[in-house]
């Protein structure tokens, strides 16, 4: 009996014997189990790895709702009321995340994104320092909070990482924190770009408006409760507020509390597109599995006289069959370490082309559980594709097969490769379909109007320290000054300033009452505010469709102004002018001032070109100074000149005020559709492999076919048929191929297309020409596969083909 040992040694010495084919069939599954080995291990990283938390399944956000208004922020009146009610979650946390001017040691003032945490945030998400340790219940109360935890990152890049940072201070907002702690690098809250933590002093006293809301709440459920019965206490708590308080939530606010799993909140943005390209990797695998099999079965047709003369000296079926699933996994296992490396290369490939809003991207790795799923995927696509050759052995019919080979061929081509071809057809009509529908919608996202002209402009972010600009009035002085000297740059042709730029995704909603209007069944108007400057819809090209926007007459004290979007005044005033017009801030009982609408303007695309276009209002930044602003300027010089000029303003303005987040316009463009751009280029990418995969599928059978038949072919010209017969009935056989592939391709594509509705921009999930071109393509490809063979079938030489016979 041989040896497993004995085999394996047989198996490589065949495999080394066909070089070529061997090498072939190598670097096809090394792509297909490469490509899925680097998706999954994104997939992992991202999805299935828990968060670095304990328990985290237990860990909940939770948001407010209002009627048009899905998904708000909490105020922190709403948060003492939380805890004051809360009975099914054992910690809650208050978080509020902010972007922070910092001071290291003599060094240049730094924008690092921080957050705002009440001590129990650290309790909730059971986490503790690294070093030192984290924030004291105490240090949670107002004036009680001049301390700061630092991550692992920036406390090595930046400061040395040594011990020696605990208890040394920090000007932060012009301000003195001390540095109590180090958090572990496995802390991203409330993400993976947080770099300081500061202590959130709340004075229960004094909690500010109710409707200010800004904040957000971390909590871990209670042991046994779950988030269903969770979600059922908060609406108990809202309707007990909306009792309490009916002036801040009136019966028509549909005013509401909702709790998201954390890992929901995580990761729930991408998981669909993560899962699409998962799908979309595997089939490329199901290609490449159909192409060595196809391989193999030719390889087989070729081995039927070994296995007869084999079975017919005493080998046993079982050995035989053995033998080949040997050869099929070892070619297997070259293929999956050589994955390794093709999948190794694609992770760093897609750690370049990082949207941006991949989160967990850098915990992501060929760790033990791609390597893992690696060996698994290699064993099994070895087996799928060694399995049916070797159920191909003779059976009792030794003489047919002995027969055959001693003739050379059957002169035909095995059913099985016939449906595997048409199978790869069909996949690949698949993968090219979806990857046009995303081309479509790519291409209509980019022909949407943003709103602003983007040519000659580049935009940057300032905030101002509290500590050093403490009121409204020194900071309107300082953008006034500094948007002045802008001005008077040379090559500047203008320059203004607004609270957060288009196309940012940032949502600043705020009730308003509009005088003379009442809004149905007391609910709130919810309407997006941005702050602007002088200068701010003149530099990016705004149109201005009536009245005027803001002048540097519009100081603070000077009567209150406002600008609309022309979608607001169409929603309050119908085709009626609107200047003139006043709205309030907040419910019209309210206290506020009266707003009068001076202009105004046409739309603009804050939240993203793929959104809905919302009604938008405008204030003038003297009238509601901001310290958060994003200068935007427009000049006759390139984008990095234009950069290096404003850096060198504002650091003559205050050289403690760092800028950051400094882009062209067009690249601000550019960055909205990276998302898509993402998912195109993955998606694109692994159709255009399926299709080569596809046509050399192709190619292969009615190559095999061809060579099978060459008698068949020499005999039909001995005996008159023209080279144009020849050539038409080898191409029937290849397109019939192709033609039922590609019917059953679009009818699964028709299927399964529907599933991509919620990446598609302004194309239907059935769009014909998507359908119909790519189906052409195809088909063209497959042609061209197929008429290479099918013009080498009509070179043979009657008398060489009888001849050989």
């Amino acid at each position: 009996m041989h040896s497993i040992a004995h085999d394996v040694r047989y198996g490589a010495r065949m495999l080394a014997k066909r070089p070529g084919l061997t090498v072939a069939a190598v670097l096809t599954l090394a792509l297909g189990i490469g490509a899925n080995s680097a998706i999954f291990s994104v997939v992992n990283g991202v999805l299935l790895r828990p968060l670095p938390y304990d328990e985290p399944d237990r860990l909940v956000r939770v948001y407010t709702r209002w009627a048009g208004f899905p998904q708000g922020s909490i105020s922190v009146a709403e948060y003492f009321d939380f805890l004051d009610h809360n009975r099914v979650f054992d910690h809650v946390g208050l978080l509020r995340n902010r972007d922070i001017n910092v001071t290291m040691g003599h060094g240049e003032p730094q924008r690092i994104l921080g957050a705002l945490v009440t001590p129990s945030v650290f309790d909730t998400l059971r986490t503790h320092a690294m070093h030192g340790r984290t924030f004291l219940p105490e240090e949670g109360e107002a004036g009680h909070d001049q301390v700061v935890l630092l991550s692992e990152r920036i406390w090595r890049q930046r400061l040395g990482g040594k011990r020696e940072i605990l208890g040394t201070r920090l000007e932060i907002e012009g301000r003195s924190y001390t540095v109590v702690g180090v958090l572990p690098r496995e802390f991203p809250f409330p993400n993976s770009s947080t770099e300081l933590w500061l202590a959130y002093g709340l004075d229960r006293a004094n909690t500010g408006p109710r409707g200010n809301r800004s904040s957000g709440i971390v909590a871990r459920l209670a042991s046994g409760v779950t988030p269903q019965a969770a979600q059922a206490e908060l609406d108990r708590l809202a309707a007990q507020l909306m009792a309490d308080h009916p002036e801040h939530y009136p019966a028509g606010s549909g005013f509401g509390l909702f709790l998201v799993e954390l890992r929901d909140q995580v990761v729930g943005q991408v998981r669909g597109a993560l899962l699409m390209l998962l799908a979309a990797v595997g089939l490329v695998l199901l290609i490449a599995c159909a192409n060595v099999a196809n391989l193999w079965l030719a390889r087989a047709a070729s081995r039927q006289g070994e296995m007869a003369t084999r079975i017919a000296l005493g080998a046993g079926r079982a050995h035989l069959v053995r033998l080949l699933l040997i050869e099929s996994l070892l070619l297997s296992l070259v293929g999956g370490a050589a994955a390794l490396l093709v999948a190794g290369g694609c992770l760093r490939a897609l750690k370049v082309l990082d949207p941006g809003d991949l989160p967990r991207l850098e915990e992501v790795s060929l760790d033990g559980t791609v390597l893992g799923f690696t060996l698994a995927l290699t064993l099994v696509t070895g087996l799928l594709f060694g399995l049916v050759p070797a159920l191909q052995i003779p059976g009792h019919r030794l003489h047919e097969a002995l027969r055959a080979a001693a003739r050379g061929a059957d002169g035909s081509c095995h059913p099985l490769r016939r449906l595997l071809v048409a199978a790869e057809v069909a996949l690949a009509v698949m993968l090219l379909i979806g990857a046009g529908l995303l081309i479509r919608s790519f291409d209509r996202l980019r022909q949407v109007d943003p709103g602003f002209t983007a040519d000659n402009v580049v935009t940057t972010s300032l905030s101002l320290s509290r500590g050093r600009y403490g009121d409204g009035a020194s900071v309107d002085g300082f953008y006034r000054k500094l948007l002045g000297e802008l001005r008077a740059t040379p090559g500047v042709a203008s320059a203004g300033a607004i609270s957060n730029h288009p196309l940012s995704g940032w949502r600043n909603d705020n009730t308003i009452g509009v005088e003379g209007y009442e809004a149905p069944s007391n609910q709130f108007e919810f309407i997006q505010l941005r702050t602007a400057t002088p200068g701010y819809f003149e530099t990016l090209g705004i149109p201005v469709l009536a009245g005027r926007t803001f002048t540097e007459a519009d100081r603070a004290d000077s009567p209150g102004v406002i600008v609309v979007s022309r979608s607001l005044a169409r929603r309050f005033w119908g085709d009626g002018d609107p200047i003139g017009r006043r709205i309030k801030m907040g419910s019209l009982t309210s206290s506020n001032p009266w707003l009068t609408v001076v202009g105004v303007v046409d739309e603009v695309r804050h939240d993203g070109l793929h959104t809905e276009l919302t009604p938008m209002y405008y204030l003038p930044h003297s009238q509601r100074p901001r310290r958060a602003m994003t200068i935007v300027v427009k000049a006759s010089v390139d984008a990095a000149s234009s950069l290096s000029m404003i850096r060198r303003q504002v650091s003559a303005a205050d050289p403690l005020q760092p800028i950051f987040d400094s882009r062209s316009m067009r690249q601000v463009v550019a960055d909205s559709t990276a998302q898509p751009r993402f998912n195109l280029l993955l998606l694109g990418t692994f159709a255009a492999l399926a299709m080569v995969l596809a046509a050399v599928g192709v190619y292969g059978v009615v190559s095999h076919s061809v060579g099978q038949r060459t008698r068949e072919i020499g005999v039909r010209m001995a005996l008159g048929a023209c080279r144009r017969d020849v050539l038409r009935n080898v191409l029937r056989q290849g397109l019939g191929l192709v033609g039922a592939g590609l019917l059953a391709g679009l009818a699964g594509a028709f299927a399964l297309t529907r599933l991509m509705s919620g990446f598609l921009f302004g194309v239907s999930v059935h769009d014909p020409l998507t359908f119909a071109v790519n189906g052409v393509l195809l088909a063209a490809v497959a042609a061209v596969a197929c008429l290479v063979p099918a013009r080498r079938a009509t070179q043979v030489e009657p008398t060489v083909a009888l001849r050989y016979e």
